[in-house]
């Protein structure tokens, strides 16, 4: 019978090494067991549900002799703020580095969002009475600088 490691909500990896925040644990309304659900940190960021006993496995290692963890997910953290910090100041190939393509991908949301964000804030400056736009616009430059610190972060990470 696999151990019953309590599933806490906050960051997982897979063994094959994607992140996951779990967001907690639920009921199957007929059967009654327990499910995991978990949001993936990559991608389209979906959300997923799972079977407890899966979420808690062993990895096979008749499959895959090569992975170091020893569970399908093991938990690195309470928050994806907390990941994305030890993330940024981990070494090359160091355990919580992001891989290569998950950073250029982060890049390429975060400078497709920036390109919007300052259309959406140049738009509404150029209107007649931009005083009435005047939240919308401070809303939209606060969130082009936190996306600005957010790719200097993954610049930073990627030297």
């Amino acid at each position: 019978m696999e151990e019953q490691r309590a599933i806490e909500p906050g960051l997982y990896r897979h063994f094959k090494g994607n992140r996951y925040e779990v967001i907690g644990t639920a009921l199957h309304s007929e059967t009654e067991e327990e499910l995991v659900v978990y949001r993936a940190l990559y991608g389209s960021y979906g959300l997923w549900v799972r079977p407890a006993a899966m979420f808690r496995e062993k990895v096979d290692r008749a499959k895959y002799p090569d992975v170091q963890q020893e569970y399908r997910f093991e938990r690195i953290g309470d928050s994806p703020v907390e990941a994305l910090g030890s993330a940024c100041e981990a070494d090359d190939g160091a355990e919580g580095a992001f891989a290569e393509g998950e950073l250029v991908e982060a890049k390429r949301q975060i400078d497709s969002l920036l390109h919007k964000l300052r259309k959406t804030a140049e738009t509404l400056e150029a209107k007649s009475e931009p005083a009435r736009y005047k939240s919308q616009i401070t809303l939209a430059r606060r969130r082009i600088e936190a996306f600005e610190v957010a790719r200097t972060l993954i610049d930073r990470a990627q030297r």
